[in-house]
This record gives structure tokens, sequence and C-alpha cells, in this order.
């Protein structure tokens, strides 16, 4: 039953492809959009990689395919696209959050707090406090929970009404 099912799979990602490749590409990212929201990350991811393939430098397909990946649980490949939306001329200031936590799930705990020093300026409180908050996640993952202590308890300050870092503080 599981190889029947394998096959049908892998027959409904080849259909799927080979009708995404005759798509325009606003097609493909809409299309693509789309099963993003519904939670269909691997059609999604289908369409942006076709897309990718007729426009390999469309950064909207490549901030989506990102977040996609994020989601669908292939942190390597969402980190890979964020770096690459950098290199096609994004501003990471505007997407700082979502690749510092794939950066914190790939336990790679000193490259997020560079991408937080680096993107994550802020003069908003709850800006901020956010910022702090993941690179006390940070810190903790390196072993050095008095310091992420210190740093969520200054996160308190900027947002004390904030649940997230509270529950952190406790554990």
């Amino acid at each position: 039953m599981t190889r029947t099912r394998a096959v049908c799979v892998a027959a409904l990602a080849a259909v799927l492809a080979l009708a995404a490749c005759s798509k325009a590409p606003e097609a493909l990212l809409a299309d693509a959009r789309s099963a993003a929201d519904r939670g269909d990350y691997r059609t999604a991811g289908i369409q942006l990689r076709s897309l990718l393939k007729q426009e390999p430098r469309n950064l909207d397909a490549v901030l989506l395919f990102a977040e996609v990946a994020a989601a669908g649980g292939n942190p390597e490949l969402a980190e890979r696209n964020y770096r690459r939306a950098v290199e096609l001329g994004a501003d990471a200031r505007g997407f700082w959050r979502p690749w510092v936590d794939v950066l914190i799930s790939l336990r790679r705990y000193e490259d997020a707090i560079a991408r937080l020093d680096a993107s994550a300026t802020s003069d908003v409180p709850a800006e901020r406090a956010t910022a702090l908050l993941r690179r006390a996640r940070a810190l903790r993952g390196l072993g050095r929970p008095a310091d992420a202590e210190t740093v969520l308890r200054d996160a308190a300050q900027l947002a004390p009404a904030d649940a997230a870092i509270h529950v952190e503080l406790a554990g």
C-alpha cells in the first residue's frame, strides 16, 4: 500500500509540474500563494520551482519559496532562499523574523545573532522586544542561560504584556 501511495504521489507531482510549465509566471505565483494559504506546501513548492526555472531572479517567488519551505518543515531550503533573496537585492529587514526563526531551528545560533545584529534595527519597543526574544533563544541555544535571562528581562521592560517573553522567562 505504501508503494502504491508513493507512486501516486510521484505521478501527481509530475502532472502538476508539467501543468505548471505551461503557465505564465504571474499565474504560477498566484497558484503558489493560493496553495500556501491552504497549507498545501508541496503544491506551492512545485509551482514555485516551475516559476523559478522560468524566472530565476523573481524575488517575490524566492521569498514565497522561503516561507513555504519554512512552513512545510524544510528549514534548510528556507534558509537558502532567504540568502538568495538578499543576493537578489532584497532588504533583509523585511523578513528578519522568519529568517532568524529558521536559523534557530537549524541550531545556527551565532548566525541568528548575526542576522539580528544586521537586520533587527527598529526603535519601536515591541519590535525591539521581538528581536530580544529571538536573541535570548539563540543565547540559550549557545548554552548561555544567564545572558538569555538578562536579554529577556530587557525585552519584558519594552513589552510588559508580551506573553511569549514571560513564557520564555519562566522556562
